[in-house]
Formats: structure tokens, sequence, C-alpha cells
């Protein structure tokens, strides 16, 4: 432990003459001697053993050993503030600022690091690198190890850069961790005699690559305390200066001096610590280039210096011929030099010059090079807009077509004010057929300025008209268009017959098929009206389709009475097309009241004359299954409403009466081939279920014979 007391009692009477610095890397700005000192105070805020120092982009934070509190003051060192770090053990430790909160290590050695409220002081979140490490040389060498009264720490952005005890202790290592303590990235830093490395500092560089700057106590290094700078991996660049007190943290601040950049140390004492601004070389900056330019003619257009592009770069001593440009003009014919030019620190001007041969509009890509280091370039953009001669349009001609049968045809006639150069390959036409389908393209004949358009043809869906436009652009921008109307004519249909030969009063279901000869139809094209033969109509249901598979129109409608009905479908297109269909239809009725009548299946056939009811029933009804009982007089009581492939049953004689007259005129009836008696029931089969149109005469008595002939067959 003689080293941290060692540290503690540190005095401030280290006196070091400024020595010649180091170049700056290649591309690097510098404008003084790296190491010149910006600024050297004592902070107005409480002094002491100085340990950490941040930079959040307007003013400083620092610690002082032994003290939990974090103190703010401005970078010419007037004091602002000053918060109680919230947790134990973060007395007097290296800093970092990360864009909104501080991080500082614990000074005390228990291997945590904690990220800090600025406004107060409590702790955001803390992790332990000991503990996400185990076993790792950066965190377990004796004396050497990251956590060993470490004295460096910054953000890189995204992770954070630690180092430990430098004083009196060469061979100390340097570590990258993650938000959660993880070592992503480790060395032992370079010794300078007897010393190590104190304070660490991050400096970002797209182009030339990452550094850091490390802080040399200068206690036992033979040569007092020093700050030097290595790439990422620990390997020395050959940049450094001497400090001017003892070197603790350290801090990058590319704002305050700005152009310059600083390195902001903490330097201990055991009163008055200084916080020391030191000049170092800044990053390369990226050449902030602005284009945009717009460069107007008429084909052939020249232009002569034309400006194309302005730069400015951070450094201001620079000059124009840090730099080149080259000019791609955007018309194929390559690229040339342009000229650039302004005063020392900028800005800068992009010219050129170059001629168009032909019209259009192109795209200037302008390309500026930082000679010294050319990874640093800028690209912008400009557009020239050379004017091509006029369209005239013509006439759009569109002849035939049917929806879904026969397609349209369409041409266009269009000339060109430039007859001497122009061709059909300068332009490209588009035809817009007006029915929402996709544009196609036209083909371009002619020469001479006086040119047709070819839209071939187009099968158009649906009827009636059109507007069908075409448009034409010229390579070099010019356009026209036209107009014509195409007269779509409606497709034919046909149409059937779909309705049952016979239904009950109350009809249910489809009464005709229709066909559409245009693929692209849908139900929602068609109405339907059906005239159900006794001098009423109603609307018909469509269902089916699309397009060529067929449609039916189906409907519902109780006659008032029996009879022979002529059914007729009428069918319309939206787009004028009809088709009608009719169908004979036999409208039926059961016996009133319940159950049926019953013949004979040999007397069934259609155009047969029948007894359905009488005293002889059993004589004048064959049976293929044989006799029918003398009992049966020709009423079935059960069921109440027949039906095909059931049973039936009822009493003898007339004990179960049949309905009083009158009969329906068309009355359905049960054709039974086999009847049976057995104690006082009798029963029998359905196979079939017929309509008999009655004649007069009946009566319940069986003496009153029920007669008709058969017209038709339900079931």
């Amino acid at each position: 432990m003689k080293v941290a007391v060692r540290r503690i009692f540190r005095t401030v009477g280290v006196a070091v003459a400024l020595v010649v610095a180091s170049l700056p890397f290649a591309g690097q700005a510098a404008f003084g001697a790296t190491g010149t000192v910006l600024a050297d105070f004592v902070p107005g805020g409480a002094t002491g053993n100085g340990r950490g120092v941040a930079f959040d982009g307007t003013n400083l934070w620092y610690t002082i050993v032994g003290d939990p509190h974090i103190y703010q003051v401005t970078t010419s060192g007037a004091f602002l503030g000053s918060i109680t770090v919230g947790g134990p053990g973060a007395q007097g430790g290296p800093l970092a600022w990360d864009g909104s909160a501080l991080w500082t290590a614990d000074y005390s050695n228990t291997s945590t690091l904690l990220r800090v409220n600025p406004a107060n002081g409590a702790i955001l979140s803390s992790c332990d690198f000991a503990a996400a490490n185990p076993g790792n040389p950066a965190v377990f060498t004796p004396g050497k190890g990251i956590g060993f009264f470490p004295d460096g720490l910054d953000w890189t952005g995204s992770t954070l850069w630690m180092s430990g005890e430098g004083g009196g202790n060469p061979g100390n290592w340097v570590a990258e961790l993650n938000t959660s303590c993880g070592i992503l990235n480790s060395f032992v830093a370079p010794p300078h005699g007897g010393d190590g490395t104190s304070g660490v500092a991050f400096v970002a560089d797209p182009f030339n690559g990452n550094t850091l700057w490390h802080g040399v106590p200068g206690e036992f290094s033979g040569t007092g305390p020093s700050i030097f700078q290595t790439d990422t991996s620990g390997v020395p660049t050959g940049s450094s200066f001497p400090a001017i007190h003892l070197v603790e943290d350290l801090a990058f601040d590319p704002v305050t001096f700005a152009p310059r950049c600083a390195l902001w140390a903490n330097e201990p004492a055991v009163s008055n610590n200084h916080l020391t601004a030191y000049e170092i070389p800044c990053p390369e900056q990226a050449i902030r280039a602005t284009g945009g330019f717009v460069l107007s003619g008429t084909e052939p257009a020249a232009f002569t210096n034309a400006t194309v592009a302005t730069f400015t770069d951070p450094d201001p001593n620079s000059v124009a011929s840090d730099y080149s440009a080259t000019i791609d003009w955007g018309d194929s014919t390559g690229t040339t030099a342009g000229v650039v030019s302004g005063p020392t620190g900028g800005p800068f001007t992009v010219k050129g010059s170059h001629t168009y041969a032909d019209e259009g509009n192109y795209t200037i890509t302008v390309t500026i090079t930082d000679a010294d280091t050319p990874t640093n370039t800028a690209t912008v953009t400009d557009s020239s807009r050379i004017a091509d001669a006029a369209l005239t349009a013509g006439t759009v001609t569109v002849t035939g077509g049917v929806e879904g049968v026969t397609p349209s045809n369409a041409t266009f006639t269009f000339s060109d004010a430039n007859t001497t150069t122009s061709s059909a390959a300068d332009f490209t036409a588009t035809c817009k057929w007006g029915d929402g389908s996709p544009d196609t393209n036209g083909t371009v004949s002619g020469s001479g300025g006086s040119y047709t358009v070819d839209c071939g043809s187009h099968q158009y869906a649906e009827e009636p008209s059109y507007t069908v436009t075409v448009s034409v652009t010229d390579d070099g921008g010019s356009t026209t268009s036209g107009s014509g109307t195409a007269k779509v004519a409606d497709a034919p249909l046909t149409s059937s017959c779909a309705a049952s030969s016979t239904s009950p009063q109350s009809f249910s279901g489809p009464t005709a098929t229709f066909n559409d000869t245009n693929p692209s139809g849908t139900g929602a094209d068609f109405t339907a009206t059906i005239n159900w033969g006794d001098a009423s109509s109603s609307a018909g249901t469509i269902t089916g389709g699309p397009g060529l598979s067929p449609y039916t129109v189906s409907g519902s409608h109780t006659y008032a009475s029996t009879g022979i009905f002529t059914i007729t479908t009428n069918v319309k297109d939206d787009g004028g097309s009809t088709t009608s269909a009719s169908c004979t239809v036999v409208v039926f009725a059961f016996a009133p009241g319940g159950g049926s009548f019953v013949i004979g299946d040999l007397n069934s056939a259609v155009g047969t004359s029948v007894t359905f009811w009488g005293a002889q029933w059993w004589k004048l009804n064959s049976l293929s299954g044989g006799a029918a009982p003398s009992a049966f007089k020709g009423f079935a009581l059960n069921p109440k409403t027949p039906a095909c492939g059931t049973g039936w049953s009822t009493d003898p004689g007339n004990s179960a009466p049949p309905p009083p007259g009158p009969l329906p005129a068309f009355m359905a009836v049960i054709v039974s081939s086999s009847i049976s008696n057995s104690g006082s029931q009798i029963s029998g089969n359905t196979p079939h279920i017929v309509v008999v149109q009655t004649n007069p005469g009946y009566d319940a008595n069986p003496g009153h014979a029920g007669t008709g002939k058969v017209v038709a067959q339900v079931c």
C-alpha cells in the first residue's frame, strides 16, 4: 500500500519545462504545438488531492480523494455546484460522461463501477468488474489491475476505458469494459521508467483510427509527468508531451477551444489540485459539402466554370490545394477534374466546364477528396435540365370490343418539332385503357417528326364505354397525350328452365339457369324477374358464376290454387343483354286435412285413369305385391303428409274418414306396391307419389268413387 500513501500526499511541486512536442497524426488538425497549455487553474469548488475529471460538452466535473462529492465548474474554473454520490465507496474516483450521466469507479478498491445521476448523485446502475471477469489478469494481477486505486475512466459512446494506479507502478493494466463491466479489450500500459499510466481519455477518429491518451504521473519516470498517445491496442503512436503538473484522470474536449482540441487533466496536490487543458491534434473531421445546384439550357448546352459544389473543413489553416474534386456529368461521357478555389480556411468552391449534346435530365455527381486523408471524402449531387423540343398530339382511334369476348384496338398519332435528329427510339408510350387495368406500353413507329403509337389490343371485362388515354414521353423530357372513347358491347346471355315439373302450392327453388359469354362477369351484373304464371311476379335470387360458370335463378311463391302454370324467368345484364326461360309446372296439393289417397303401382303411369277412393278400390287397383285387402277403400290416414320411401297406415273401410269434397283439382296421391291388413290396422308402402287431375263426383261415402287421371310423378 506504499503506492497509495504516496499518491495521497502528492504535491504540486513538480516543475517541468515544456519540450518540443511530436507532430500530430497524418490528417489530424493542430493549430499550436501539441501540449500547449490552453488553460490552467485551481477550480472554484473544494480542492485537494485531485483525481477524476469529465467534460460534459459545456462544463467540467472533478473529484478529490477521500471526498464523496463530485464538483462541477465552468471551463474557466467558476464553481457551479456539487452532488454527493449516493452509494458507498465512490469517494474520489475517476470520472466519465456518457451524454446524460456520470460514471465513476470505486477508488477504495472494491471493483465497483457506478453510473451516477448528475442532478442529485443517485446511483442509476452499478456493476462489479471483478465478478464479471473471473480470473482476468486485467483485474486480478496483484497491484496492477484496473481496480487497484483506479485513476482513469472515459466513455467511447458505448463502452468505457479504465486504468488503475500508475504512479510508481509500471506494467499496470488498461481495459475497455461494456456497461455491465465485461472486459472487451485490454493491454498492459507501456511503462515510463518507474511509472505506469494513470488517466485515460478516448478520442474517436473514423478516418485514422480511434486513439487513447494516457497520463504518466511522473514521480518515478525519471523525466517528470507527461501525456502520450496509443492506439486502442496499447501500441504507442509516437505522440507525447510533458505535463506541467502531476497527472491523474484525463478528458477530451473538442468544444471549449474550438477549432483547437484539448485534453483536460485533473492534476493532484495535497490542498489545491489543478485542472489543466493541453492542446492535442483534433481528430480528422469529415468534409462538409453542399450541392443541389441546377444547370439549365437547351441542347446542345455548354457550361463554362459552372459552380457545382461548395464545402468547408474545420481546419482554419486548410487551403484549396489540400483538396481535389472530380465531376461526373451524368451523361456517360466520363468524369472531369473540378477546379477548387477559396480562401485559407474556406469556404471552398468547386467549378467545372461541360457541354451536353442531347436533351435530358442528368444527375451531376461531385466527389471531393482531402489530399492528406484520402479516405475523407464528400459526395454531393446536382441537376442539369437540358430542354427538349415540343411534342404535339394527334388523334386517338379506338375500334371494336365486346365485353369478355372481343378485344378493342387503339392507335395514337403525334408529331415532334425536332424533325431532324429525333427517331422512334427516342420515345416511350403508355396506354391507359380507362378500366383500372394496368397500363400497357405502346409501340412507336415513324420518322422525320411524324409518329404513330400502336397500343395493341385490350379485352374489356364490362361494357359500355371507356376513355383510352395514350401518353408519350421523349427521352429528353417532352410529353404529349391524347384520349379517345372505346365503345364496348355487352356479351350475349343464354338460359334454360331449371324448375321441377311438379311443385306443392308453396314453391321454393330454382326456376332457371343461364350463362354469360363474358368470362369476367359476376352475379352482381344481373337482375332477374320471375313471372309465376298466375298473373304475379317477383325478383329472383341469382347465385353461381362468376364468368363462364353457370348462374342459377331461384325464387319462392305460394299459389292460391293447384293447376298447371308456366313459370317464365327473365334475366337482364346491366349492360343491356337479356335472356328468358319458361317451365311448365304442375302445382299440386295433398288431400285437405292431412292424410292421402292411394292408388296401386300398376295403375300409376302418367295418362292412366285411376280410382283413388271407393267401395271397389281393391278390385280397381292392381299392386305388384299382390291384391289389397277388400276392407281398404283408398284413404291412408297416417302420416298427415306423405313422403316417398315411407310407410302409411289407416283403419278399415271408411272408419278413417276421408276429407269431404271438393278435392284439389291437381292432387298428390300415394302409389303403393304392397298393402296388408293386420287386425284392425291396414298399412302399405310409398314407393312413389303422383299427381292426379281429379274428376267431379267424389264424396266421402265409398259409394261415390273418387276418380281422375295421373298427370305427373312427384317422386
